[in-house]
């Protein structure tokens, strides 16, 4: 789906309609990896349910995340 986004977005002749399509098409991939990603954080114990799951860091302070979260959300933008 990125390939076809990024070959018809990056067209300043691209049609509307096919920009619209991939607008469309972005949205239902964004809206089901947010569907996951919430179904997999509550999975997740609770703050303080005791005990680490296997691969999950302890929370970050500042921002709440996890550490391995952490490095992956800053990675994303940097």
């Amino acid at each position: 789906m990125l390939g076809l986004a990024r070959t018809v977005l990056d067209d300043p002749a691209s049609p509307y309609t096919e920009v619209r399509y991939v607008r469309l098409r972005l949205a239902e991939c964004l809206t089901d990896a947010l569907r996951v990603a919430e179904s997999r954080g509550l999975r997740l114990p609770a703050p303080g349910a005791g005990g680490d799951v296997a691969g999950v860091a302890e929370q970050h302070p500042e921002t709440g995340y996890g550490q391995a979260a952490q490095n992956t959300r800053s990675g994303l933008w940097s």
